[in-house]
């Protein structure tokens, strides 16, 4: 088997774990990012996380069966990487809907603002929660449990 082959068929099944996060999850579903720039984004950091210099077992007895045995494998980490990016679109939206009822409760429901990245007015505090939100998951290195 050769090494870059593996290489390719392991950035292949992270890319297809690493799309769904890209395209469903708040802070790279905007639209100020272009769904090419996403989408090249998400592939680079899947090779990039695909190491050529460690092909795994599992890659190797991937590549020996041939494409038929590389579809299951693909499709499966592809349904995970949209489960994970559901759960995090969930987690926040919680925060969102959390920050818009502290917005209600405060008075403060009135003083809506357009925000010109997703085209829609918003809550002061449910996008401020929002965005403490991003960078605290920034912030405390859980993307890296997220890529992994």
């Amino acid at each position: 088997m050769d090494q870059w082959t593996a290489w390719v068929a392991g950035g292949l099944l992270a890319s297809a774990r690493l799309l769904p996060l890209f395209f469903f999850v708040p802070p790279f579903s905007f639209p100020a990012f272009p769904v090419q720039v996403r989408a090249l984004f998400a592939l680079g950091l899947a090779f990039f996380v695909a190491a050529p210099e460690l092909p795994s077992d599992t890659t190797a007895r991937l590549l020996e069966g041939g494409l038929a045995a590389f579809v299951l494998p693909f499709l499966r980490e592809l349904a995970f990487g949209f489960l994970l990016a559901l759960s995090l679109l969930f987690l926040f939206s919680l925060l969102q809907t959390a920050g818009n009822l502290l917005d209600f409760e405060m008075g403060l429901a009135i003083a809506n603002v357009f925000d010109p990245q997703s085209g829609s007015s918003v809550s002061v505090l449910g996008h401020a929660v929002t965005l403490y939100a991003a960078a605290l998951f920034f912030a405390s290195g859980a993307y890296r449990t997220v890529i992994r």
